[in-house]
């Protein structure tokens, strides 16, 4: 399993743990390129709970609905 597909699954496990209004913030994974970047926060932008995603290399923010 690659790194973005965890990176992925953990936010999206952690979508009905976090309350409305909520946040789920990380730090990006070591090596991330711009491809990873992209790959991640549109597949996150994709999921009708999440209502925005910031995304570099060296971190994500996602701000749950």
């Amino acid at each position: 399993m690659s790194n973005v597909q965890v990176a992925i699954d953990w936010v999206n496990q952690n979508i009905p743990r976090t309350n409305s209004g909520g946040v789920i913030a990380f730090p990006m994974f070591p090596g991330a390129t711009k491809h990873d970047v992209r790959t991640i926060q549109k597949s996150l932008q994709g999921n009708v709970q999440v209502a925005t995603v910031t995304a570099s290399k060296q971190f994500v923010i996602v701000n749950i609905k």
